[in-house]
């Protein structure tokens, strides 16, 4: 292989490298996923987005492994321990930052749409108790008794 289009695929592949360093933050989906129920919609989305926060690291030791047998071992990639490091605290980032997410984020929901609820007048008895719904009806619907009411109405249907 010329060694001109293994530096521009050494070029390319460090170009890569260094942009997808930073999608170690995406191993948060990797706790998303596990939360998540297989029947879920999202589940798949999430195991293929926690797969691409592996990028970094697949990608440098594919390419190092790839032109090192194209090259027959003359040209090695030099490990980049700093990039490597970034893409560490990244994901171990995002798993910290799933795991609060998912720890603190909704009680805080719930407590901020409990603020925001307007209570009104018409929002009486929440529990539905059958000892109390007397309470709550119209006196012309405790007056109404339907053995009456059936009865009239069969004798009105017998008249026709």
């Amino acid at each position: 292989m010329p060694k001109s289009i293994i530096v521009s695929i050494y070029e390319w592949e460090q170009i890569a490298f260094q942009v997808s360093i930073f999608m170690g933050v995406l191993s948060a989906f990797f706790i998303f996923a596990f939360n998540l129920k297989p029947e879920n919609r999202a589940h798949r989305l999430y195991w293929i987005l926690a797969g691409t926060s592996l990028l970094a690291p697949a990608m440098y030791f594919a390419m190092n492994w790839f032109l090192s047998r194209a090259t027959a071992g003359t040209f090695q990639v030099p490990l980049p321990v700093a990039s490597l490091t970034i893409w560490a605290g990244c994901l171990v980032g995002g798993v910290v930052f799933a795991a609060m997410w998912l720890r603190h984020m909704p009680q805080g929901l719930n407590y901020t749409l409990d603020k925001i609820k307007k209570t009104t007048t018409l929002e009486r008895n929440h529990k539905t108790d059958v000892r109390t719904i007397g309470d709550f009806l119209p006196a012309a619907a405790i007056a109404f008794d339907p053995l009456k009411q059936g009865a009239a109405q069969e004798t009105e249907n017998k008249a026709r």
